[in-house]
């Protein structure tokens, strides 16, 4: 049970304690990765585009031969 009570305080004091750092990042490393999240967003975008336009054309082949094969 001591163990327990000495965990939480410790937890308590990392959390909330005075010595607790935090520091930003500088507006240089903020216009860096907002740069790296629009990049990897759009690429990410394109390929979702191109797996769309893929599996529609797929589809609309199979329908095509599908219906040439009903008349």
């Amino acid at each position: 049970m001591k163990q327990i009570v000495t965990y939480v305080k410790d937890s308590y004091g990392e959390l909330f304690g005075k010595d607790r750092k935090v520091t930003w990042p500088s507006m240089a490393d903020l216009q860096k990765s907002t740069v790296v999240v629009i990049v990897a967003s759009s690429i990410f975008a394109l390929l979702v585009l191109l797996m769309d336009l893929l599996s529609k054309n797929i589809m609309q082949a199979i329908y095509n031969i599908i219906e040439s094969l009903n008349n």
